[in-house]
């Protein structure tokens, strides 16, 4: 096998394995909603102001953009294989 075709089936086997990790992920997230298994913020409950910024420690600030996205979008793309 050469070198070439080595190195396209270490990325597709690792493309394929994080494809596999992402469908795990979503089918958690579904189940934790279907049982509703979340945390509701209560009044008496306080939070951490940057609990969900992921990006606060972010040296240059995110470029925002003017167009927001259409709100019928998908939250994540569509994979497709070739046949």
């Amino acid at each position: 096998m050469s070198d070439g075709a080595r190195e396209r089936e270490e990325k597709y086997d690792q493309w394929l394995e994080n494809m596999r990790t992402i469908e795990a992920l979503r089918e958690y997230i579904r189940d934790r909603i279907a049982r509703k298994d979340f945390d509701e913020k209560s009044e008496g409950r306080e939070s951490s102001p940057d609990a969900m910024d992921v990006d606060s420690r972010r040296t240059t600030p995110a470029p925002t953009s003017a167009v927001s996205p259409a709100p019928a979008a998908p939250l994540y793309p569509v994979l497709r294989m070739s046949n």
